[in-house]
């Protein structure tokens, strides 16, 4: 029984190890992780600059409190008041393809992995990738903002 769970372990993990599943799994997971910052980033200007500033003060920012210490939680409060209070055009454009981009990177790394899950070698040229990539990044932020709004907009 013991040989058979350990051929069944060392199955999987040369598995893993030959189509570098945990390399593209963190990388995917590292780029989502790294996007959530412009995109948090255009959230506060777009409320900012709409005028629910009051969701910050009243739904936000209260439930952060709670969960951090007294000196960070004024730190990022008075970060998100500033981002709140000069949600300029300039920001949000900046935030927006600063989001797109990042996003993007995330749809680039998905679309890698499955080429060394099943062996293949990609056929579509860089600039192709990077413009469908781009692409979906705008869609999917597009989706994010707009179901983001949507709620907030609704508790108003």
């Amino acid at each position: 029984m013991t040989h058979r769970l350990r051929a069944a372990v060392d199955l999987w993990a040369d598995c893993f190890n030959k189509h570098n599943i945990l390399t593209n799994a963190s990388a995917i997971a590292l780029r989502a992780l790294v996007s959530l910052v412009p995109l948090t980033l255009l959230g506060l200007a777009l409320l900012g600059a709409l005028g629910f500033k009051d969701v910050w003060r009243d739904q936000l920012a209260p439930a952060l409190e709670r969960h951090f210490t007294h000196s960070t939680y004024h730190a990022i409060n008075a970060a998100a008041l500033k981002i709140l209070n000069s949600g300029t055009a300039g920001l949000i454009v900046f935030a927006g393809l600063l989001t797109i981009w990042n996003v993007s990177s995330v749809v680039r790394a998905c679309m890698g992995a499955p080429d060394d899950i099943y062996e293949q070698k990609e056929t579509r040229s860089t600039l192709y990738r990077f413009a469908l990539s781009i692409g979906i990044g705008i869609g999917i932020t597009l989706c994010v903002v707009g179901a983001v709004l949507a709620v907030t907009a609704g508790r108003s």
